[in-house]
């Protein structure tokens, strides 16, 4: 027992010292750590986001770009790279962002009122309104205003039997597959815009994600594209200004009102012409149009049957003169191998240019009995106008000349230049660079071909739009690759809070935060 206890004192003792000595030093210690000044604390605020070492999600790259304290009126303001934006803010980490800074930056700034910036604006301010839980904090600017009434729908299927209340219903977007084969004029030749990256060229790719469009059309929506959205090589035009399709019947018009006979109009309109086309050739200013009164019963019909060159499925595009004075419902029909399905198309807007119904199978040859397309001058608007132009089967291949010599590839795969030419759309929208630089006309064309179908965001006295209402406009990319820090790059989306002129505006007036 005596032993026992000698050495428990003799284990106890050198613990109690070690303990007192411990407890002196770390006293030492904290008395000689010197006091962290306001520049340093800042500094160190900055080391650590460039480190991306807080609590919240950092994105790579981002960085304190100033730190502003208003001593006078307690104020701190803390100024982000635009890296920092692409946190998806909520209402949530929006508080828990500040709150981590306010800690950071301690008791001495207690009483101030933090304001944390990126892309100019506070980053609550970049709380979408959707996912704010107050209405009345919405942003009332990024709400379109929606002026005046909205059109009929431009095309509707009347063959489903019923018409979709909500969804997408009478909502127009537009989606640009990115890029495609152009003329390359310093090498001299056609060639893909992009490099060709993980077995896949993205001038191709994003048209294998956008040209089906199922989801959004079966929603309702009335989807636009700035290029061929046909995979179909083979294409035919028929059209009331080929002496060919009048001899042979391809384009036929019937009337059984002596009164109401179909005219020729007083603008311009399709002709296909000889094609392959010269730059700047627009082929929807060098023919005509035909109209004729609307009634309540179909006393007057035109018809367009192609000669099919090979049975297969083929996308049918219709084309009109629109005016203010035309019907909202004119009633289109195409017969497909003994089907039929109809269409209204609202002629009171996308006049003069080409306009999607449908994908349908036609049988090879000329068939008038089966395979046909026919306009009716029967509407629930009597006594106004409907217009006739060319219509079109299949997309075909490129028909655009650059250097004498054409593409070479069917039109789907074309960039988005050539077929704005081929639809219609002014020169000036889709040619920027003096013929000398196709790549560049075809990056700028796209958002400049939704600005003339919507009619409201031009710049251009000349060109007033086709007056269709977009409501989402997304150009899909697939530029999938690697950052210098290795890092593999995903999904992105890519918006603009400014557009020409710097403007933070769309032009009707909301706020081009609405796109985040």
């Amino acid at each position: 027992m005596s032993k026992l206890i000698k050495s428990s004192i003799i284990f106890i003792i050198p613990l109690i010292l070690f303990s007192c000595t411990s407890k002196e030093i770390t006293i030492q210690e904290r008395n000689e750590k010197p006091q962290i000044t306001l520049s340093q604390k800042i500094e160190n605020f900055k080391n650590v986001v460039n480190k991306r070492d807080l609590s919240f999600h950092i994105p790579y790259g981002s960085r304190v770009e100033k730190i502003v304290i208003d001593s006078s009126n307690k104020k701190v303001q803390i100024l982000f790279s635009r890296q920092f934006s692409f946190i998806p803010f909520r209402e949530k980490n929006v508080n828990q962002i500040y709150s981590e800074v306010k800690k950071y930056f301690g008791s001495d700034f207690t009483n101030y009122k933090y304001s944390i910036i990126t892309l100019g604006y506070p980053i609550e301010d970049l709380v979408p309104n959707y996912f704010r839980k107050n209405i009345n904090q919405y942003d009332e600017k990024r709400i379109p205003s929606h002026k005046g009434k909205r059109p009929n729908p431009i095309v509707s299927n009347i063959s489903k039997g019923f018409t979709a209340s909500d969804g997408l219903f009478n909502r127009n977007i537009a989606v640009a597959p990115s890029h495609g084969w152009y003329y390359n004029s310093k090498e001299g030749r056609w060639e893909w815009q992009r490099p060709r990256l993980f077995q896949s060229v993205e001038d191709l790719l994003p048209s294998s994600f956008c040209i089906p469009y199922p989801m959004l059309e079966n929603a309702g929506a009335v989807v636009f594209d700035p290029r061929e959205r046909d995979v179909q090589t083979h294409s035919v035009v028929v059209d009331n200004d080929s002496p060919e399709d009048l001899s042979s019947k391809y384009y036929i018009e019937k009337s059984i009102d002596k009164k109401n006979k179909w005219k020729t109009g007083t603008q311009k309109g399709f002709s296909i012409g000889n094609p392959p086309y010269p730059v700047d050739y627009n082929p929807f200013t060098k023919g005509t149009y035909r109209t004729i009164i609307s009634d309540s019963v179909p006393t007057a019909s035109a018809n367009w049957i192609p000669k099919i060159p090979k049975t297969g499925y083929y996308s049918v595009y219709v084309s009109y003169n629109a005016s203010d004075k035309n019907v909202s419902d004119a009633h289109y029909i195409v017969y497909h191998g003994g089907i039929k399905t109809e269409f209204e198309v609202n002629q009171q807007i996308g006049g003069s240019t080409w306009q999607f119904l449908g994908k349908f199978k036609f049988e090879k040859g000329y068939n008038p009995e089966t395979d046909n397309v026919e306009l009716l001058n029967q509407s629930s608007e009597m006594g106004r106008i409907i217009t006739a132009d060319a219509v079109r089967f299949g997309g075909g291949m490129g028909i655009v000349v650059r250097a004498g010599t054409t593409s070479g590839r069917p039109k789907f795969v074309e960039g988005s230049r050539y077929y704005l030419q081929y639809a219609g759309i002014p020169d000036s929208l889709y040619s920027f660079n003096n013929d000398s630089d196709d790549y560049n006309d075809d990056k700028q064309d796209r958002s400049k071909y939704v600005n003339y179908l919507n009619g409201s965001s031009l710049n251009d006295d000349q060109n007033k739009g086709l007056g269709i209402p977009i409501d989402l406009s997304l150009a899909f990319h697939t530029d999938a690759g690697v950052t210098h820090n290795n890092t593999t790059i995903g999904t992105l989306a890519l918006y603009g809070i400014k557009g020409e002129n710097s403007v933070t505006d769309f032009p009707d007036g909301t706020s081009r935060l609405a796109s985040r």
